[in-house]
């Protein structure tokens, strides 16, 4: 019925306002949300899910050569002449390099990840890691996370070790679905062909009456929103992507380079040169639409040769949750502050739970989840120092949070003094083993998380080489392949050579006498070889 009245469409019947209440997140920090109407809130998401899937279609359809540019094909003639030198043939395009993996691992898992592939997918932006949409191919945001991360870390070792420059831009923009003007919002949805009885509808939907007599303490006269999109609907999402894509195109037009985005969390990653033109551009749009950038969550890394040369990127660290990129080597180093601020909150939580099995939620929730993808997945692109960092914060954690004996030794004592109020001594009758406090509810236990397992399960397999070792050797591999390569072409007969030459180059090939320029005697350069 709502639907069938949608052009007479309002957020209430009468003039008196949505009321406005702020609530305090897990975090600590607080978000101001309006008291909807259930069937309100029910009519815009499936009109906010519905657009958004709409949007992600039509985006990528006009987008795919824009974004992601077609194979480069691989000249025939330099296929050709390694084939005659190298005796194998070469495929004419780069169908399985790594740029066309990355440029595919950008389309697929980044590239407007935060709209759902269908009107039943549940994931998007802060959603629970194990959640996933209805055909069970799309990564949580969780997962995405984790994988900018190790693709950050991998880009930046293997750029310094073949071209000795690589920079990092990290930024986010400030207040961004609570200050994007409707102007901006307006024009934007014109510019994509938006029918002005959408327009209209969504102007209706941007302008909230808003009652702010409850968070007030007095009565308040209704007003009506001007700026920023009602938080946590599915409208923020399709009104946010649709306005940032944009961003997505001009820094992939002015600077060739891809933009690593979450919402309106970014990323760059590449050459110094690139990252500058893409911060410029990126600067420019900002000002256009009339956003700003977060100054606290701006930062970048230029981790060139000559560290000297001053460079057009924002100031600032690199944090990606809490892990800081070096400037001096590109390594990684956990952010203490940020570890000691959410230990303390933890410290507050955990001496506010009346009861064991809420202490229990409230530890799991927060070292077993939490922490265990703020300090980053272990990755062979991370190393073993990242995971012997992580145990050694966690050690600390313990310490600070239990003291020597850790948790355990908490939860002892706890049922302990649980079993002595109700007359019973668990020392005299039944000792609490380890194996009670972390064997699953299942098997009769109580399910508490033990961070360090799944840690000390995977750091004997980092031990072997560092990140830079794995680059190290494939490079020797490729120089004593040339080596190799280079020294039976040396032994090889000139008659065997003619003969290659004819069968590729002669005959029925297109190829004019003139236009065959090889040479009999010396390989290819080393240049030539790897490129």
């Amino acid at each position: 019925m709502r639907w069938a009245e949608l052009t007479s469409w309002a957020w209430t019947e009468d003039n008196s306002g949505l009321d406005v209440e702020p609530r305090k997140q897990l975090n600590g920090k607080y978000r101001v949300v309006m008291q909807e109407d259930v069937l309100q809130s029910m009519l815009t998401h499936y009109i906010g899910v519905s657009l958004c899937v709409n949007a992600k279609e039509e985006l990528k359809y006009w987008l795919d050569g824009v974004m992601i540019p077609e194979a480069v094909d691989i000249i025939t003639v330099e296929a050709d002449r390694r084939r005659f030198y190298l005796q194998h043939r070469v495929k004419y395009n780069d169908i399985n390099s790594l740029v066309r993996r990355l440029n595919q691992e950008f389309w697929h898992d980044f590239f407007l990840s935060q709209l759902p592939n269908s009107v039943a997918d549940t994931g998007g932006y802060e959603d629970d890691a194990d959640v996933k949409d209805d055909s069970g191919s799309k990564k949580s945001w969780l997962q995405v996370k984790q994988q900018l991360l190790h693709h950050v870390a991998s880009e930046v070792l293997i750029q310094r070790k073949l071209y000795g420059d690589v920079a990092v831009v990290q930024t986010d923009l400030q207040w961004f679905a609570t200050s994007v003007p409707h102007s901006t919002i307006f024009a934007i949805l014109r510019f994509s062909g938006l029918p002005e009885k959408w327009l209209s509808w969504f102007r209706s939907y941007l302008e909230v009456p808003l009652n702010m007599t409850k968070t007030m303490g007095e009565d308040q006269e209704v007003k009506r929103r001007k700026r920023g999109i009602p938080m946590a609907h599915a409208l923020e999402k399709y009104l946010g992507e649709m306005i940032l894509v944009y961003m997505d195109v001009a820094v992939k037009r002015e600077a060739d380079l891809l933009l690593y985005r979450m919402h309106d969390d970014i990323v760059l990653c590449g050459p110094t040169a690139r990252c500058e033109k893409a911060w410029a551009s990126m600067q420019r749009f900002a000002k256009v639409m009339g956003l700003e950038y977060n100054q606290k969550k701006t930062g970048s890394v230029s981790l060139n040769k000559d560290s000297s040369i001053e460079t057009g990127l924002p100031e600032g660290d690199v944090t990606m949750d809490f892990l800081k990129l070096s400037t001096f080597d590109g390594s990684r180093e956990m952010d203490t502050a940020q570890v000691n601020a959410h230990v303390k909150q933890l410290k507050k939580q955990l001496d506010g739970c009346n009861d064991i099995l809420s202490f229990i939620r409230t530890y799991n929730s927060c070292i077993g989840r939490f922490f265990g993808h703020t300090f980053g997945v272990p990755a062979q692109c991370l190393g073993h120092t990242h995971v012997k960092e992580i145990l050694k914060t966690h050690r600390r954690m313990q310490q600070e949070l239990f003291g020597e004996g850790g948790v355990s030794a908490v939860l002892k004592t706890k049922l302990n003094g649980l079993a002595h109020d109700r007359g019973t001594n668990l020392s005299d009758t039944l000792r609490v083993t380890d194996s009670f406090l972390y064997n699953p509810i299942l098997l009769g236990g109580l399910g508490l998380a033990n961070p360090f397992i799944p840690l000390l399960q995977i750091e004997p397999s980092l031990r072997d080489k560092t990140p830079a070792q794995y680059v190290d050797d494939f490079i020797e591999k490729e120089k004593s392949d040339f080596r190799t390569r280079q020294r039976a072409f040396a032994q090889e007969s000139s008659s065997s050579k003619k003969k290659r030459r004819a069968e590729i180059f002669l005959g029925n090939n297109g190829y004019d006498e003139d236009e065959i320029d090889l040479d009999f005697d010396d390989f290819l350069t080393v240049e030539e070889y790897t490129k």
